[in-house]
Order: structure tokens, then sequence, then C-alpha cells
């Protein structure tokens, strides 16, 4: 437990920017996790800090290389200039995926369902 408080805010008491990229067929980490996630974050008052993004595909971590160095592109933006810009919507993302691969990006426009366990803190 120890070393999972030292690196993962499960409360949404976020201090960095966070860019999250998930599958919306994932069994692992579900879409409903992801968005109690940004519940927790938004209680928290740190929405600012926080982008979620999705792709249309099934699996754990089954992000094409094009699709992870566009997330990875859209954080250093981020980074770099101390604010989100609109490479982290949807369309944004996938420009920079497929600039960056031969296979088209899959981020979509998505609302995830409610997590039906919150996580309370």
């Amino acid at each position: 437990m120890a070393y999972l408080e030292k690196g993962i805010v499960f409360d949404g008491d976020l201090e960095i920017p966070v860019l999250t990229v998930s599958p919306v067929g994932d069994q692992i980490s579900t879409v409903a996790q992801q968005q109690a996630y940004g519940e927790a974050v938004r209680t928290a008052g740190k929405a600012a800090l926080l982008r979620q993004s999705y792709l249309r595909t099934v699996g754990h971590c089954t992000f094409t290389p094009a699709e992870q160095i566009a997330a990875l592109t859209a954080m250093t933006e981020r980074l770099t200039t101390g604010r989100w810009s609109d490479s982290t919507t949807p369309a944004g993302l996938n420009r920079l995926a497929d600039g960056a691969g031969k296979d088209p990006g899959r981020y979509v426009r998505y609302r995830p369902p409610v997590f039906n366990r919150p996580y309370s803190g």
C-alpha cells in the first residue's frame, strides 16, 4: 500500500496534469472506473489538471504506437505550455496519431457509464 500511495492518487487530489487513455472495451481498467476517477478529481477541485480520452477498441492497453505518440505529444505540450489545448480532444489526438503512424487514430468522444461502487477515499 505504501508503494501505491507514492505514485497513484485515488482520491483525485492531483498535483500534476494527467491525461488518461482508455479503450472503451477494456475489461481490466473499465471506462466506468475511469468515470469514477474523473468524478473524484472533480470533487477534489482538480478538474483543470485532468483530461480523459477514449479509444474505440477492446482489450487492455490496446493502443497503437501512433496513439501512444499522440498522447505523449499532447502531454508534452501541456507540460511545456502550462495549459491544455485542443490536442486533447478526440479530433486533436487523432490528428496527432495520424501524423505519427500508418494507422488512423481511434480516439472518440465517449461518456462512460457511472461506476456502481465509486472510491470514497
